[in-house]
């Protein structure tokens, strides 16, 4: 397998590429695509560097419901039971949507050959590669905890909840010392 930092590139060779790139993990900068933001201070367009590209934004007035995957799989069963109901609210459904409680449904059989390519990212020799993706999660939790979330047009589910969860985006977890005291004193 290569080495990961070979992953490390921008939108242009991202383009180009099929195979994994750091950039596809700036989910901020898709979301911000939606233009449900300013976009206008140079701290939100700080947050939102390097590769930002205005023309790129298509304003809407649809409304989007974001959430953060592990609220499928919540094991507080009141907030997994708001969220299928919030969710079910937002997509207009008359059922039910069902949750298992601590268990994300969909969950995918990882086949051998992709078990092969898996790494510990929290490998040395992943250092690298770990310091982009760090400060890009920095970058977007600040980006939508700040600006996406303040749009009437962003709705989730359990929000003090769902912010915490974001937070988390800001520490390293490989530096557990860190990580374990953000996470003990937030829940």
């Amino acid at each position: 397998m290569p080495p990961t930092t070979r992953a490390i590139n921008g939108l242009q060779a991202c383009r180009r590429s099929t195979d994994v790139c750091t950039y596809r993990a700036n989910f901020h900068k898709f979301l911000a695509r939606m233009g449900k933001t300013p976009l206008s201070s140079q701290e939100e367009m700080e947050l939102l560097q390097p590769g930002w590209n205005m023309d790129e934004v298509v304003r809407s007035n649809a409304k989007v419901f974001l959430m953060h995957v592990s609220q499928l799989g919540d094991k507080n069963e009141t907030r997994l039971n708001q969220f299928r109901e919030d969710l079910r609210w937002f997509a207009g459904l008359d059922g039910e949507i069902r949750l298992e409680s601590g268990k994300i449904v969909a969950e995918q059989v990882i086949q051998p050959e992709a078990r092969r390519r898996m790494i510990d990212i929290c490998s040395h020799k992943h250092d690298e590669v770990r310091q982009v993706l760090m400060k890009q999660a920095r970058s977007a939790s600040k980006w939508i905890l700040r600006y996406f979330l303040s749009s009437p047009e962003v709705v989730v589910s359990s929000r003090e909840h769902f912010v915490q969860l974001v937070r988390l985006w800001e520490f390293d977890p490989c530096d557990s010392d860190a990580f374990v005291k953000h996470n003990m004193t937030r829940w």
